[in-house]
Parts: structure tokens; sequence; C-alpha cells
């Protein structure tokens, strides 16, 4: 077995009063089962967090957590945009060593802009400090007000392996909140 997704869409339009809530965040608890900050049992695999999703069409926008064949310590994180299923990078990627135990993920759409913040409470190592990866990710990209604006669903997908003893490649999720506003 490899992967696994959530999608949540409310089932009915977030609103206060007469006016439909626009913006959305979301705050993720993981923790990882890879302890050496890999994150997935090998290069290609990843997560992405996704807000403002259509969970039908698989339209809109997050946070990919990647392992890449270039660290075999660390991950990469970047902002993306889907399109019918299909992820694009938005912004500027980062190396880092805080998807380990502790990791949360924080990511944001507000009148137009994605953010995102990722980082935990476990001390990196030796290794990953000499090899300066960051302790934690802060990413933003302006994506526009129009589109997907509408959107109101969660997306989660993992895309990696169990690995053996059918647990040591998998993401632990402790705790999701969905804030509308």
């Amino acid at each position: 077995m490899q992967g696994a997704r959530i999608r949540y869409t409310p089932t009915t339009a977030p609103e206060m009063g007469t006016e439909t809530k626009r913006n959305m965040e979301v705050l993720l608890e993981a923790d990882p089962a890879k302890s050496a900050g890999q994150g997935f049992g090998s290069a290609g695999q990843y997560l992405d967090v996704c807000i403002k999703t259509d969970t039908d069409t698989l339209d809109g926008y997050g946070l990919r957590i990647i392992r890449t064949a270039a660290h075999s310590d660390a991950v990469s994180m970047y902002l993306i945009q889907y399109v019918r299923g299909q992820a694009q990078c938005i912004s500027r990627e980062v190396v880092t060593n805080c998807f380990v135990t502790g990791c949360r993920i924080w990511v944001r759409y507000e009148n137009g802009i994605l953010s995102a913040k990722a980082w935990t409470v476990t001390e990196p190592t030796v290794v990953q400090q000499e090899r300066g990866y960051a302790r934690g990710v802060e990413l933003t990209a302006e994506v526009g007000r129009r589109e997907n604006a509408e959107n109101t669903g969660l997306l989660i997908w993992h895309t990696g392996s169990l690995g053996t003893e059918n647990w040591r490649n998998t993401t632990m999720l402790h705790g999701v909140s969905i804030l509308y506003f």
C-alpha cells in the first residue's frame, strides 16, 4: 500500500452573518516515523497540505514536503498550486530538517496571499547543523483573489509507503484545525 488522502469540504459555506468567509488557514500537528529528518522512505515521496481546495476537481493551494535524492536527512518544502490534480511549484524551495517528531505545519490563504510555516521542537543533529539546513520554513506567494476564491476544502495527501514493519515510513497526524475568516 502506498499513499493516503484526507479530503474535507464543509457541508455548508463558512459564513458570518450575510458575508461568506473567503480566507482560510490550517494548523497540522504531525510526527513522521523517520527520525533522521528525511520524512519518507524514498526520494519523490511527499506530503501535501492544501487549503482553498475543490476536493472534487483538486484545484487549490498548499505546501509540499518532499524527500529528494539530494538529502538523506532533510526534506524540501515549497508552495504549490493544484490545477485539476496536477501540482505546480509557485515559490522558492527550502531544505529543512524540521519534518521530524513535533512538526507543526501552518498554511494560510488571506486576500490572495498564500503563506506557510513549518517548525519543530526537536533539536537538529550535529550533522544537520553542520550542513546548514533551515530549522524552520516560512514561505509566501501571491496567488490572486479570484482563482479558487470560493473553494473551502482541505486536502492532505501523503504518498509515502508503509515501509518495514508497516509503520516505519508513516506520518502520525495528531491534530488538524481549520479556521475560516
